[in-house]
This record gives C-alpha cells, sequence and structure tokens, in this order.
C-alpha cells in the first residue's frame, strides 16, 4: 500500500478537508495506519451492523443471500455514494463519471457530485413511515437546513439546529440499537431508521440541540455474566481448597 507521505500534498490535504464535513471511499489499504482517520465508508469486518448491511446489499442490487468479508465504497456509481455522503474517492482505478481533483503516483483523487450532507434537517412532509421504527424519504431529496454538528469521540454526536417548523433531523451514520438520543437533554423513546441504513431523531420548532451517545449493546449484562462467573470460579476453587484441607490424610 502506498504510505501516508505517497499521499502528500497532491491527494492527503484535499483528502482530509473533504472528511471533516462527509465520508470517504478509499479502495485500498482501509484500515492501514494512514486512514484511520478518515471515515471510510468501505469495511474489512466480516460482522458488519446487519440493517445496513442488508441495506448496502440491496442498494447495490446484489443477491440478498451474499456474505461480504470486505467491501469497498469506491466501486459505488455516482448516485450511490452521494446517496451515502461520500464526498470523495481514492482509487487506482480511473472513474469518469467523478470529478477529478488530484492524481499522484497512479492514485487518482476524485470528488462526488452532490453528496448527502452528513447531518441536515427534513420537513416532516417530506418524510414517510415504513413501519413503527423506520422512515424513508427520496434519496435525491438534500436537506433545507443544514445543523452545525461535531464528533467528539467515535460514540459520541452532538448536533445544533435551529427549526422553524417540526421536522426530522437525518444523521448519516449507520443505524444500531446501541445509539440513544437526547433533545434539549430529554431523552428521546427511539431513533428511528431511515431508507434501512442511517438514523433520524424527530425535532420540534425552534433551537433544538442533540446529543447521540453509542453503547455496545449488552455491555452491562456481559460484564455482569463475566464478573458472577469469576466470582463462581472463585467460590468453586475455594471450597475445592476447603474439602483438601480438610480431608485427612491417606493410610
Amino acid at each position: 500500500y502506498p504510505s501516508q507521505e505517497a499521499l502528500l500534498p497532491a491527494i492527503a490535504a484535499p483528502l482530509r478537508e473533504a472528511n471533516n464535513r462527509a465520508r470517504v471511499a478509499i479502495d485500498f489499504g482501509p484500515r492501514s495506519v494512514p486512514y484511520r482517520a478518515y471515515d471510510d465508508i468501505g469495511f474489512s469486518d466480516p460482522i458488519e451492523l446487519a440493517h445496513s448491511y442488508r441495506a448496502l446489499l440491496q442498494m447495490t442490487e446484489s443477491d440478498p443471500r451474499e456474505n461480504w468479508e470486505t467491501f469497498s465504497g469506491s466501486t459505488l456509481s455516482a448516485p450511490q455514494l452521494s446517496d451515502l455522503g461520500v464526498a470523495s474517492v481514492v482509487t487506482r482505478h480511473v472513474r469518469k463519471d467523478l470529478i477529478k481533483e488530484a492524481t499522484e503516483q497512479g492514485i487518482y483523487l476524485y470528488a462526488v457530485p452532490d453528496p448527502q450532507p452528513r447531518v441536515g434537517f427534513f420537513k416532516s412532509s417530506s418524510i414517510h413511515p415504513v413501519n413503527a421504527d423506520e422512515i424513508e424519504f427520496d434519496r435525491k431529496l438534500r436537506p433545507g437546513v443544514l445543523p452545525a454538528w461535531q464528533r467528539p469521540s467515535p460514540d459520541e454526536i452532538e448536533i445544533s439546529v435551529n427549526a422553524k417548523e417540526n421536522g426530522w433531523v437525518h444523521i448519516l451514520e449507520s443505524w444500531d440499537e446501541g445509539w440513544s438520543a437526547r433533545v434539549n437533554h430529554q431523552a428521546v423513546p427511539k431513533i428511528w431508521r431511515v431508507n434501512g441504513l442511517s438514523m433520524a431523531v424527530p425535532v420540534q420548532a425552534g433551537d433544538n440541540h442533540i446529543q447521540l451517545t453509542y453503547k455496545t449493546p449488552g455491555k452491562i449484562p456481559g460484564l455482569l455474566f463475566s464478573f458472577l462467573g469469576v466470582c463462581a470460579l472463585a467460590a468453586l476453587k475455594k471450597k475445592d481448597a476447603f474439602f483438601h484441607k480438610a480431608k485427612p490424610p491417606f493410610r
């Protein structure tokens, strides 16, 4: 894989700028040291979020029985990249459907036309319910308001928006039951799944501050069971030691 220095300055600088506001897609070394700081849409983990994985298979019109162990976002079409909020693509392959921004040592940096913003506010009339947990909207639709947002850590997202009417804040982040939300310090009953892939939180007209926090599902019960298991094992060992000590010597 190219070293970090190999991407400087023609590709690395604009890639970092794009990563500050949107996702990127890199078709080599997605988990190698130089690229860990980038929000790469690809993955190299066979255990991917189930809902997001199914939505991705549907988006790419792939066989739902397929099992991808790795996935490179650079293989997606321009509309698909745009729908997923990808702003830049780094690849060794020539792409005629994207806008070339730079090239260096056989590596190309492309811009994706009109990517979906990472965070956006949509009017309630733009959203259509699918079921009790999911909503959808036209992927070609773009938000009327772009809220201010930041990510203090991988497990935290903070959003501020002044909404002129009731609506939804859409977050281009894979939906998972481990996410929870608070709006103006009040817990939200649930985070809605959007188009089978991302997340949304309903907000009222006015100023809204949203705090999203991720905690691994089952982490606390798992730690508790592990602790109880260790205690049980320690008790058994103590009991076994007691009986061995109390047992009279063999004659």
